[in-house]
């Protein structure tokens, strides 16, 4: 990943001195972010160009970047963007992404990712971000910018709905 030069029309050539740190940084997140984008988006390569914005952003972003957790902080900027993304969409358009298939193919636990497609997308970026990133509530309600009681409540919901989709396919099998 070259961050200097042009990031989706971002001039970044000029004088950066924490354009290589941030390439060092997040040289190992590219791939985990488009995964959990397109969980988000239901669309792998929208999910790409999610996380090529999400980078170009963090560049913008860097000098002013506390140094704690570049982890979250790339995480939260990409989530955010998706799910600015999955509003604009239903703004635009009466298609749910629901409809679509998501392009992710887990190797393992199927049943679960399909139980998880039919989720919310906010609600699911919660659920993913606890039950598999571990992050708590409260840093969840950090990342998505909504109060913690909230965020208590989608994944609540999420693993009722997901653990209802999986007990139905359980009497269907």
């Amino acid at each position: 990943m070259d961050l200097s030069g042009s990031v989706d029309g971002v001039d970044v050539a000029g004088p950066r001195p924490h354009v290589g740190r941030l390439e060092d940084a997040v040289r190992d997140l590219r791939a985990p972010l488009v995964r959990r984008l397109a969980l988000i988006v239901a669309d792998v390569h929208e999910a790409e160009d999610l996380a090529q914005a999400t980078f170009a952003k963090a560049v913008e972003a860097w000098a002013s970047f506390d140094g704690r957790d570049v982890r979250a902080w790339l995480f939260t900027i990409g989530i955010r963007r998706a799910l600015d993304e999955v509003r604009r969409r239903r703004r635009h358009s009466r298609l749910s992404f629901l409809h679509r298939e998501v392009p992710v193919e887990p190797s393992t636990e199927v049943e679960l990712w399909d139980a998880m497609r039919g989720l919310e997308p906010a609600h699911r970026a919660a659920l993913l971000l606890n039950v598999i990133e571990g992050y708590t509530q409260a840093e969840i309600a950090e990342i998505l910018g909504v109060p913690p009681g909230t965020i208590a409540s989608w994944i609540s919901r999420a693993k009722k709905s997901v653990r209802g989709t999986l007990r139905e396919g359980e009497s269907d099998g």
